[in-house]
């Protein structure tokens, strides 16, 4: 895999090998492991933000 360089750093290309590996989980399988807790978008009340929802997937 070709390093990946921006501004003079390493991206996941080597810094992180495994960043955009899949992930299984035994249940279902990540594409890759950059998630996003749903604390961070507003989804934790447990309300159903369909349109908030669709755009983060």
């Amino acid at each position: 895999m070709p390093q990946l360089i921006a501004r003079g750093h390493r991206l996941a290309g080597t810094a992180y090998p495994h960043l955009l590996a899949p992930l299984d989980l035994g249940f279902t399988t990540l594409k890759n492991r950059v998630v996003m807790g749903s604390m961070h978008t507003g989804l934790e009340d447990g309300n159903k933000h369909t349109r908030l929802a669709a755009y983060f997937a």
